[in-house]
C-alpha cells in the first residue's frame, strides 16, 4: 500500500487535476445554462466566465504541487538507493584494500616469504 509513494502521489495528481477541470467546466456550463431564469443575469454569467477560466488552471496550478511532492519524494528514494550502492561498494572495496594492505605489512616484516607473498597477493 505504501509501496512507491511517490508514483502513487504522482497520479493522484494527476488524476484530480483533470477532475477539476472537468468539474470546473461542467459548473460553468450549468451557471451559464440556468443564467438565463434569473433577473440579473449578468452577474451570472461572469462569474461562469471566471469559474471557466480561473478553475482550471486553479485545478492545474495544485496539482503542479502535489506532483512536484511525488517527484521529490521519487528522487530522494532514488538517490538513496544509489548511497547505499556506493556503501556497498565501498566496504567491498574495503576489505579487499584491508587485505592486501596486511599481506605487504607481513612481507615487509619478513613475516612471509616472496613465494607466499606472490601466492597472496594473487588470489
Amino acid at each position: 500500500m505504501f509501496n512507491n509513494i511517490g508514483r502513487k502521489i504522482k497520479k493522484v495528481a494527476n488524476v484530480f487535476c483533470w477532475i477539476g477541470i472537468v468539474g470546473y467546466i461542467i459548473l460553468a456550463i450549468c451557471l451559464f445554462i440556468t443564467a438565463g431564469s434569473y433577473y440579473n443575469t449578468g452577474d451570472i454569467v461572469a462569474s461562469g466566465f471566471v469559474i471557466l477560466f480561473v478553475g482550471p488552471a486553479l485545478s492545474w496550478l495544485v496539482s503542479l504541487f502535489i506532483y512536484g511532492f511525488g517527484e521529490l519524494i521519487d528522487k530522494t528514494n532514488e538517490i538513496n538507493e544509489n548511497i547505499n550502492v556506493v556503501k556497498h561498494r565501498l566496504a567491498k572495496g574495503n576489505t579487499k584494500n584491508k587485505r592486501s594492505n596486511e599481506i605487504e605489512r607481513l612481507y615487509s616484516e619478513g613475516l612471509i616469504s616472496e613465494e607466499e607473498h606472490q601466492l597472496l597477493i594473487s588470489q
